[in-house]
């Protein structure tokens, strides 16, 4: 196995363990994640909106290209222009990320885009559902062609506050993956709660992980005894000697 596959065996392990249920590996190399801007939803934070990601790996990734990838509107209604400009987006962050895995970074991506994306929508969806008036008519138009306006635009707006270092995207990483697992924590709890007694791939994962951690701690501990194994012959023959210097002084006395 090449050092690129398995980088890729890697990393494809590793987004089975944050997407178990949105990720649908189709091959060795290919599979599609569904994304949406709410992990876990709630009668608050409800999914309106989602993008599916397909990623194929080429025998060169990630040492030095990217992976092929496609998204999809499979939720709610997306612009045709939008969505390109989003996969320009990922296109521009995943080279500059080449000799990396980079398929966690382009999920967050989408997701980050779909949260705003539905904020701007539900924003845009309140304004228009005030009681009309002779006056709001055109008010209205106006908010709709604003929202059209900032959807398509919102893309590029996307990290590009500040320019992506290997820094800055690693501080910004570790932040994301610390508000991910709270928020898998409570998706794990509240999974608990209707399946009793299930485990998630996450814990079969350390489990697997922790039996192996004891298997070669005890192999190492048998190995250490085997290395330095006691030679019972010697202290046998310590008491043999013992036992001959008091007859010979024995003797003498007598």
């Amino acid at each position: 196995m090449s050092s690129n596959q398995q980088e890729q065996q890697l990393e494809i392990e590793a987004l089975q363990s944050i997407y178990p249920t949105e990720l649908s590996l189709l091959s060795d190399t290919h599979y599609k994640i569904e994304i949406f801007p709410y992990t876990v939803e709630s009668e608050t934070e409800v999914n309106n909106v989602g993008i599916t990601l397909e990623v194929t790996y080429h025998d060169d990734y990630p040492s030095s290209s990217i992976p092929h990838f496609e998204i999809y509107n499979t939720r709610g209604n997306i612009t045709n222009r939008t969505m390109n400009e989003l996969k320009e987006l990922l296109t521009e962050t995943a080279n500059q990320f080449i000799g990396t895995s980079c398929v966690f970074t382009l999920a967050s991506t989408i997701q980050e885009f779909l949260a705003k994306y539905q904020q701007e929508q539900q924003s845009a969806s309140s304004s228009t559902t005030a009681p009309p008036s002779a006056s709001s008519s055109t008010t209205n138009d106006s908010s709709l062609d604003r929202f059209t306006m900032d959807s398509e635009v919102l893309v590029s707006n996307i990290g590009r506050g500040t320019p992506v270092t290997p820094e800055n995207f690693k501080e910004w990483r570790d932040k994301f993956v610390q508000e991910q697992q709270k928020v898998m924590e409570k998706e794990r709890a509240e999974k608990a709660k209707r399946f009793p007694g299930s485990k998630t791939g996450r814990q079969i994962f350390e489990e697997r992980q922790q039996l192996l951690i004891s298997k070669i701690g005890e192999e190492a501990a048998q190995q250490y005894v085997d290395e330095d194994e006691i030679d019972e012959d010697l202290f046998l023959n310590e008491e043999e000697e013992e036992e001959n210097i008091e007859h010979d002084e024995d003797d003498e006395q007598a």
